[in-house]
């Protein structure tokens, strides 16, 4: 991926070991996908979209995290919309990651 003016855009790495997941299984009506939710904290920067696409899922004070389940549909445009990209979900039986 690059930026506009060919400066190849670097994103910071982020701590994914699987301490740092949560794993929870979206509404039973999307096939219980298993998920693993990670919320880098030090990325957050407590917008709150995540909490405003799934309030069912999220909540924001210093920082974002999950309190319950949505629908995989909404888990992947709260994920995709934190402008920081501080939320990762993966699909815990292949490993593969869903969104950002």
């Amino acid at each position: 991926m690059e930026h506009k003016f060919g400066q190849p855009l670097i994103r910071p790495l982020r701590d994914l070991s699987p301490a740092a997941y949560r794993r929870f299984t979206p509404a039973a009506h999307h096939g219980g996908m298993k998920l693993k939710v990670h919320i880098d904290r030090e990325a957050c920067l407590a917008y709150g979209d995540c909490a405003e696409l799934a309030p069912e899922a999220f909540e924001v004070d210093d920082t974002a995290h999950l309190v319950g389940s949505a629908p995989l549909r909404r888990m992947v445009d709260a994920a995709r919309a934190c402008p920081s990209e501080a939320i990762t979900l993966i699909d815990a039986e292949s490993g593969e990651q869903i969104a950002p």
